[in-house]
């Protein structure tokens, strides 16, 4: 049985949440993905189409680690459960993204691509959202595993123009990414 708490069809960003909303069934524990480091991780199956995690914050134009970018140069930092969410070159959610230049928020919202069995990792394609990297992941080998890894971890910028294709006609690019490339 799958969970399927708070759908959106359209995935656009979803209203009503204030500042965050966290999936019921999330929790963040020790990764299988990254020996080492801490994962977003399922605890009960959660269906396609599901809101996994809101979050609205100020904005910074600095790039860390943890960081995602919602505008051409705005990152925020997505809390405690957000920061911990991983790179899959075969993600299980897809990120959708607000800035707000007159706030100067953003906003990052994941949803569920696919079906997402308890235990499993949450994951994003790092490229789907990130202009640029920051020295620490830019180039760094990618530990997914999965059938379509790419072997290395890489921004959009710097993606293979193929990857970038694919991206695009998955519909898993981040808003701000789709602007710069129309």
């Amino acid at each position: 049985m799958f969970n399927t708490a708070v759908t959106i069809k359209k995935q656009s960003l979803p209203s009503g949440f204030g500042s965050e909303y966290y999936h019921k069934s999330l929790i963040v524990k020790n990764s299988v993905i990254i020996p080492g480091e801490k994962a977003l991780v399922a605890t009960s199956n959660i269906a396609k189409d599901i809101v996994l995690f809101y979050y609205k914050a100020s904005c910074s134009e600095l790039r860390t680690r943890t960081s995602i970018q919602v505008g051409r140069n705005q990152h925020i930092e997505a809390g405690v459960i957000g920061s911990h969410i991983n790179h899959s070159c075969m993600p299980s959610s897809r990120v959708r993204t607000s800035y707000d230049v007159m706030s100067n928020e953003g906003v990052v919202a994941f949803f569920s691509i696919r079906n997402i069995l308890k235990g499993e990792e949450i994951t994003f394609d790092y490229a789907t959202t990130e202009t640029d990297l920051t020295p620490e992941l830019a180039n760094t080998l990618c530990l997914c595993e999965t059938r379509d890894c790419r072997g290395r971890i890489f921004s959009y910028n710097r993606l293979p123009y193929l990857f970038k294709e694919k991206l695009e006609h998955d519909g898993l690019l981040a808003e701000h990414i789709l602007e710069m490339v129309s």
